[in-house]
């Protein structure tokens, strides 16, 4: 913080995968305040190749960034009536993710952090989108958490801004990447995911209900999705996993949608069965929580007993933003006592904002000591396609 305003300004840069985001804290000793934020999406780039093509993204980060750091920091400026006002640290994504995009985003806030004197910060993004349920409202460490997006699955103790404990992840497909891939085979637009969860909401309501559509779809013999749930397995320390595995639901679920393509009223049947395999998916995203969230709760008791408020259960990740799995997991904290705190929306998808509220979090918890140490080996740490999300 700075000693004549006692504030820290910090610049969030996200570009790991197809959004360019930038976002503007103002923290002080009560707490962070959004001053601005913008977001760029390149769905119109890559709508035309059904997918996200690396080098096309890479470049219209490049393009974009500066733009939308330009906007961002006079908005704040005026927003704090601070016309010459800098940013105090500068955080970035530095992985996991995309290498051309996070090169791309890197390299932009490095530029800014030597042009302002600034501090550099890397920030992992899972551990972002970890963090991102303490931004939108009071929640105390430890809490559980589901991260799910369309490139990683996994069942997570937050400890801290900087520690966690995995209790899971998936073998094979995020439940996102399947999303829209089946989302596709029933011809949906890319990003299909949010698509078919618009249809199976839509074929819920015409049932009459979430109840009754189940009940529905267990008499089509069009919608007889495989039902998945991995045992319980032990990490190379022998601590507890919850696995879970969406590959054969999605190859089960595009056979369908190809049987029902050679059908008259295969339009007809085709919210069905992506309230089907919604279904499905959140059936053993919520099964497995379960199983890992006892394990959690038992781990944590001391620590959770000594707090005033319930245990938190929260979700995070950009498939966090699915109804059917707010919901799924709604009633599985109140079975269990727990408090669900799911992010808004906005702070689900990639986004900046995330990027540095975890910065402010790092802050605060950082000591003297270790602060300019750490500050250093930042300032040379490389991109991270993969950056997996341990203590």
């Amino acid at each position: 913080m700075t000693p004549d305003t006692n504030e820290c300004w910090i610049l969030g840069v996200e570009s790991s995968c197809d959004e360019t985001a930038l976002a503007l804290l103002r923290t002080r000793a009560d707490g962070s305040e959004l001053l601005s934020e913008r977001l760029a999406s390149q769905t119109p780039l890559h709508s035309r190749y059904g997918g996200v093509v690396p080098e096309v993204a890479a470049r219209a980060h490049s393009e974009t960034l500066p733009l939308l750091a330009a906007e961002v920091l006079a908005e704040a400026r005026q927003q704090a009536k601070a016309p010459e006002r800098k940013p105090d640290l500068v955080a970035a994504t530095l992985g996991p993710g995309l290498v051309g995009g996070l090169a791309a985003g890197a390299v932009f806030a490095r530029a800014l952090s030597w042009a302002w004197n600034a501090r550099f910060m890397a920030i992992n993004h899972l551990a972002a989108h970890a963090l991102s349920p303490r931004f939108a409202g009071e929640v105390a460490f430890p809490y559980f958490l589901l991260l799910v997006s369309g490139g990683h699955c996994q069942l997570v103790a937050v400890l801290s801004p900087t520690h966690f404990r995995v209790y899971g992840e998936t073998l094979d497909d995020a439940a996102g990447e399947v999303f829209d891939k089946v989302a596709r085979s029933l011809g949906f637009p890319w990003p299909g995911g949010p698509h078919l969860a618009q249809a199976a909401e839509s074929f819920a309501e015409a049932a009459g209900g979430h109840k009754p559509a189940l009940a529905e779809m267990e008499k089509q013999k069009y919608f007889g999705l495989p039902r998945v749930f991995l045992k319980q397995t032990q990490d190379s320390e022998g601590n507890p996993q919850f696995p879970f595995s969406f590959s054969g639901l999605k190859t089960a679920t595009v056979r369908q949608a190809q049987k029902l393509q050679q059908t008259s009223n295969g339009q007809d049947l085709r919210a069905g069965l992506a309230f089907a395999f919604e279904s499905r998916v959140v059936e053993q995203l919520v099964r497995q929580s379960e199983a890992a969230l006892k394990v959690f709760l038992y781990q944590e008791s001391a620590a959770l007993q000594a707090k005033p408020t319930p245990p938190v259960l929260a979700v995070a990740g950009g498939v966090g933003a699915n109804h059917a799995l707010r919901r799924g997991l709604a009633d599985l904290a109140a079975k269990h006592g727990l408090a669900f705190c799911p992010p808004t929306p906005s702070l689900c998808s990639d986004n900046a904002v995330m990027i540095a509220h975890l910065a402010a979090e790092r802050l605060a918890q950082a000591t003297p000591s270790n602060s300019n140490s750490q500050e250093e080996k930042e300032e040379q740490l490389p991109v991270r396609p993969r950056w997996p999300l341990r203590a």
